[in-house]
């Protein structure tokens, strides 16, 4: 089950659906953008690579893409579901 997360990205509120996989180290969150613009601009889906205290660079990062997952990442990083997988992982 997907988690909507709510971001800002260029001064423009939006929404996406995560999903968090833990099952590798480090860990990768599967995004599905919403925003018709977004989505015209990234595609329908991004990842992110993160270890739960920073998000990770990737192969395919350039500069907007990740200013986008930069976005994301501090606004799911403060949700009740990201900091208990962050701690189950550190336990």
């Amino acid at each position: 089950m997907g988690l909507h997360v709510p971001f800002t990205f260029r001064s423009k509120p939006s929404v996406c659906v995560i999903y968090i996989d833990i099952a590798t180290t480090p860990s990768f969150i599967f995004i599905d953008l919403k925003d018709e613009e977004l989505i015209r601009e990234f595609g329908e889906e991004i990842t992110i690579k993160t270890d739960f205290n920073g998000r990770l660079p990737k192969q395919d990062d350039y500069p907007a893409l990740v200013e986008l997952r930069d976005a994301i990442f501090t606004s799911l990083k403060a949700l009740p579901a990201f900091i208990t997988k962050r701690t189950l992982l550190t336990v």
